[in-house]
């Protein structure tokens, strides 16, 4: 398997490279592309989601002592919610390599906040398969960086 432009764009934007590129490919199949079958990126979103909690509450606790439980449960929604999360993925431009079914596609979908921030976890969970927990928790804080300051 080739990487196509958009592919090595996003690559590039997220300053990575797959050893196991079916992982990426996997990662950006919308469930909307029927003819994948069970191929798509759901089971890695999921796991994705996991990783991306831990990785951010770690974070928190780690680097805000003084904060008490509701301190730390606010700004961790406020960082791991589908509006940050796709927000992250259109500043990665990840909608244009997500590969999806045409009708999708034709109305809207790789600009559809939830489907952005459901194949941002997707990516972070191929980069996890395909690397390691160390290397996934650098891209999420560099990734997050931004919100992680305000």
């Amino acid at each position: 398997m080739k990487l196509n432009s958009k592919q090595k764009e996003l690559c590039k934007n997220i300053d990575y490279s797959f050893q196991n590129l079916y992982l990426l490919e996997q990662a950006l199949i919308h469930s909307s592309l029927k003819s994948r079958g069970l191929n798509n990126n759901q089971r890695m979103e999921f796991f994705g989601d996991r990783i991306l909690g831990f990785v951010i509450s770690d974070h928190l606790f780690k680097n805000y002592p003084n904060w008490r439980e509701g301190e730390l449960a606010l700004n961790f929604n406020s960082l791991v919610c589908k509006e940050t999360c796709s927000e992250i993925a259109e500043d990665i431009r990840l909608g244009q390599s997500l590969i999806m079914g045409k009708s999708e596609s034709k109305h809207g979908g790789r600009l559809k906040k939830t489907i952005l921030a459901d194949a941002l976890e997707a990516l972070i969970s191929a980069v996890y398969l395909d690397s390691n927990f160390n290397r996934v928790e650098k891209l999420i804080l560099k990734l997050w960086d931004s919100q992680l300051k305000n």
